[in-house]
């Protein structure tokens, strides 16, 4: 199954454009699809599909002002892309940016704690790689209170 060819390109085109409510059902549909996928290839790849998904998906979501909804697609698609750092299958920096994602999520939805936790978890995979991101990630750990 390629999921290059699946929904997933739809949704961002119709992100792109504004139209979240079409891009939220093109990746739900694709999030059917990829958690329907057992046999394309390695596990590494199916999950960083995977992820990549929840991540559209949770944005669309969160563009919606579905809050709570978002935050749970958001920290499933965190939690495989840390998996995958500490596997040696993925960058660190896809994994952090996941988390600032996550947190900016819980900040519009008032939960401060769960903002610094996410950014705590962010800044210690990041390391002192990417000082853009490690920038970004400071600031929002000052303005959630660190």
């Amino acid at each position: 199954m390629d999921l290059l060819t699946l929904d997933p390109v739809d949704g961002l085109a119709l992100a792109a454009r504004g139209d979240w409510h079409a891009a939220a059902a093109a990746f739900d549909s694709a999030l059917a699809a990829a958690e329907r996928d057992t046999d394309s290839g390695p596990r590494a790849a199916r999950n960083a599909r995977l992820a990549a998904v929840l991540t559209n998906l949770g944005q669309a979501r969160a563009y919606l002002g579905a809050l709570d909804d978002a935050a749970v697609l958001l920290a499933r698609s965190a939690a495989l892309r840390e998996a995958l750092v500490e596997g040696g299958h993925a960058g660190a920096v896809v994994a952090a940016r996941g988390l600032t994602d996550l947190a900016a999520v819980h900040a519009a939805a008032g939960d401060m704690l769960a903002a610094r936790h996410a950014l705590e978890r962010a800044k210690t995979l990041l390391g002192e790689g990417a000082p853009e991101l490690a920038a970004l990630i400071a600031e929002g750990l000052r303005l959630v209170g660190e």
